[in-house]
């Protein structure tokens, strides 16, 4: 079993378990928390409980004050822990890519997905907590299932500004067939908060310790592409977001963080329904492509079982190297190779269609194969 901090994902100590002090003890600056979340924290302090490995331990007495507490915290990053958090199987995915990519409308119908798919196996998908549910439904349920627009844009993490500075984890609790109690955690963060180089190691050192990350590429981002469908497709985004740039920004962030995991990237390529359109552009070098109609990337089973079909996805992805390749993605590809230990290409539509601009088509959401990157990753065995 690993369980790790769902703000931080580090994973926890076996012989120590900390907490934070709700007694007496005067309020101070606490230099920990106040680092990884951005602003000022002032709270009680917190300490350490050692105990034999993989022991459970409930509440433990302040040193100073001896008041007992049953307040769980992060050793490192100080932030709280759900009750019981100790004793749960955690999974914790990381998003990531340029502005436009659509990490926000992807999170939006997962969750949906992922309820729906659960549903069928007679099992549930439940927040874990009030701040999660509300999280999910002001950010992405409202926009799109009851407005049916695009959510806005996750605002970037901002150091010294309290407003923005910590981004909330979406934290689920869920039961696969055939499997444990499993809790899953989800972070995105703000395109423009991975543009630059320097991206602070503190605020998104989660990218370091993360059971994997999601990285996701929209394909109208490659001018090749773009041009092909002018006409066709209204695209709102910028062509000097581009996702190579990004995902050397993360890796260098990686480089610089002590102890880092050797994180597996799933390379997806998002709003694959633009390229779907290329099957009826005439002279498009994919259009021979997007008409065979028995290449993986064209079909979609994630909804037929919870398992992830790794027959399929082997396919899957040596089709997609050879389809980023010929969309001038090489480097890209091979950027990803040379920096992560494990990349595996996914194609995703989370919304079925191209909006036209921020509102959603009357086709409705048609997600496209949206499962398939937190499937992989939940597969895989804990590093």
């Amino acid at each position: 079993m690993t369980t790790k901090c769902p703000s931080c994902f580090n994973e926890l100590l076996s012989d120590a378990t900390w907490f934070r002090c709700t007694g007496q003890c005067a309020e101070e600056k606490d230099d920990r928390a106040t680092v990884y979340r951005g602003h000022d924290i002032v709270a009680r302090p917190v300490f350490a409980i050692r105990h034999a490995p993989a022991a459970v331990v409930e509440h433990g007495g302040c040193p100073a004050c001896s008041t007992v507490s049953r307040r769980h915290v992060c050793g490192l990053c100080h932030a709280d822990l759900p009750p019981g958090w100790r004793s749960t199987t955690t999974t914790c995915v990381a998003l990531a890519g340029a502005r436009y990519s659509g990490k926000s409308v992807f999170i939006g119908v997962l969750v949906r997905q992922l309820r729906a798919l659960l549903a069928q196996s007679n099992s549930v998908l439940t927040a874990l907590s009030a701040e999660t549910e509300q999280l999910y439904t002001a950010r992405y349920e409202q926009a799109l299932f009851t407005e049916r627009q695009i959510p806005v844009a996750t605002p970037p993490q901002r150091r010294g500004d309290a407003q923005y500075a910590h981004a909330a984890s979406l934290v689920y609790v869920l039961t696969p067939p055939g499997h444990p109690r499993h809790v899953l955690v989800i972070r995105d963060v703000a395109g423009e908060d991975l543009q630059k180089p320097e991206i602070d190691e503190y605020l998104f050192s989660f990218f370091a310790h993360a059971d994997g990350v999601v990285f996701m590429v929209d394909p109208m981002q490659v001018r090749t592409i773009s041009q092909q469908l002018a006409g066709r497709l209204d695209w709102q985004g910028a062509h000097t977001d581009d996702p190579l740039k990004v995902l050397a920004n993360l890796a260098r962030l990686r480089a610089r963080i002590p102890g880092a995991r050797p994180v597996p990237l799933a390379l997806t390529l998002a709003k694959f329904d633009a390229l779907h359109a290329l099957e009826d552009v005439e002279g498009s070098p994919l259009q021979p492509a997007m008409r065979n109609h028995g290449a993986s990337y064209l079909r979609d089973p994630s909804m037929d079982s919870w398992h992830y079909d790794e027959a399929d996805g082997d396919l899957l992805d040596v089709e997609l190297q050879s389809l980023i390749t010929s969309i001038n993605g090489a480097n890209l590809l091979n950027y990803a190779r040379n920096a992560f230990p494990i990349v595996r290409c996914f194609a995703v539509s989370a919304l079925g269609h191209h909006p036209d601009a921020t509102r959603l088509g009357r086709s409705g959401i048609t997600p496209f194969r949206c499962l398939d990157p937190v499937k992989w990753i939940m597969s895989r065995p804990a590093a």
